[in-house]
């Protein structure tokens, strides 16, 4: 009886301790460069089911 309520208290001590510390993180990325052009997806074009859906290709 005694293991299990220890267990429990570091159980709900663990569960606690998470939450206090959870922290949002924020910032810019930059990647230096240009990036390459878009790329037709020809695939979508040639598929039966998804190749319906769009009038124009995204």
């Amino acid at each position: 009886m005694r293991t299990k309520s220890g267990f429990r208290l570091l159980l709900t001590a663990c569960l606690l301790g998470q939450t206090a510390w959870a922290v949002d993180l924020s910032g810019v990325v930059k990647l230096p460069g240009t990036p390459p052009p878009e790329k037709e997806i020809v695939e979508l074009k040639n598929d039966a089911t998804c190749g319906t859906m769009y009038i124009e290709m995204p």
